[in-house]
This record gives C-alpha cells, sequence and structure tokens, in this order.
C-alpha cells in the first residue's frame, strides 16, 4: 500500500463513507482501494504515476526535462499554476541526461541558463549616456 503525501480523508455526506481526497485539487483521489484487513479506503502505489503528486517534486524555478532528442533536451513549460503548457527543444551542453534546468527565453528561443548566447552592447561614437 501506498502513502500518498497530498491525501487526506473526508467523510462523504450522501454514503456516510470516508474517501482519500488529494489535496492539490480536491477530489477523490483515483489511486484507491478499498482494503478489507484495514476495513478502510487505502492509497494503492499507483499513486507514483500521478500528474499531480509528481509535479510538486520540481525544484521552484525548474523545469522538468521529459527526454532526450537529437541531441537536444525536450523541456516542459509551465503556467502560473504549475500545469504544463507545452514543450520546447532546447540545445543540450550537456554530455548526459539531466532530470531539471533553468531555462531563459531570449527573442523567443529559450536557452538552458548559464549557457544562453552572450548579448554584447554596443556603444555609439560621440553619444554619452
Amino acid at each position: 500500500m501506498g502513502n500518498c503525501k497530498f491525501s487526506y480523508t473526508k467523510k462523504e455526506v450522501i454514503t456516510k463513507r470516508e474517501y482519500l481526497y488529494c489535496s492539490k485539487n480536491d477530489k477523490i483521489c483515483p489511486y484507491v482501494r478499498f482494503c478489507n484487513d484495514l476495513n478502510k479506503i487505502v492509497n494503492v502505489n499507483n499513486y507514483k504515476i500521478c500528474k499531480d503528486f509528481n509535479i510538486m517534486d520540481i525544484p521552484l524555478g525548474k523545469n522538468k526535462v521529459r527526454f532526450i532528442k537529437n541531441e537536444k533536451l525536450i523541456v516542459e513549460l509551465y503556467d502560473k499554476t504549475g500545469n504544463v503548457l507545452s514543450c520546447v527543444e532546447v540545445d543540450n551542453p550537456f554530455n548526459k541526461f539531466i532530470k531539471y534546468v533553468e531555462l531563459i527565453e531570449l527573442n523567443g528561443i529559450y536557452y538552458v541558463k548559464g549557457y544562453e548566447p552572450k548579448v554584447s552592447i554596443k556603444k555609439k561614437r560621440g553619444v554619452i549616456e
């Protein structure tokens, strides 16, 4: 049996039974079953594949790398609530697979932070700012 850190028990008004709810979306957890030994509803180990369970493990300010394709990282982009908006293809500056990267957008193109192209500021002659 599993033990999801986001689940909590709540009694249903109509059936008067306790169910496991997800604290992320306040819905009944789909990864539960009734345990005859404990005589209650419990998590099963499938909760580890739950999208809501896994999104919290991403470090703040980082983006999850899904996989590598043609030596490029395929990275998830998120909205403010943490939902996946889309995936972008980013040059892979590393020689290995990494789980999370921090992205920077320059002129509509995403780069891994620290490996973005350097932009030089050209000074105009005779103009003092």
